[in-house]
């Protein structure tokens, strides 16, 4: 069986592929679950650590991605 059709057979998937409204749903709370997730370590740092490290996280990180990227994030102004 292939993925395709274990999420149809999950109800996740249309026969046409596309995806159901438990699709979509199991979606948002994949991606709201990852992040809460995220945030963690950041709320523990604590607002002023959080920011002395964002920015250059951010610029080491845009250095090493392509963009457009597959994650969506936007390229540095």
């Amino acid at each position: 069986m292939t993925a395709r059709e274990r999420l149809a057979a999950r109800g996740l998937l249309d026969p046409d592929g596309s995806a159901t409204g438990g699709g979509h749903a199991l979606h948002r709370a994949v991606e709201e679950a990852a992040d809460r997730a995220a945030a963690r370590p950041w709320a523990l740092l604590g607002p002023r650590a959080a920011d002395r490290l964002a920015a250059p996280l951010a610029r080491a990180c845009a250095a090493s991605l392509r963009f457009p990227n597959p994650i969506g994030l936007p390229a540095p102004d």
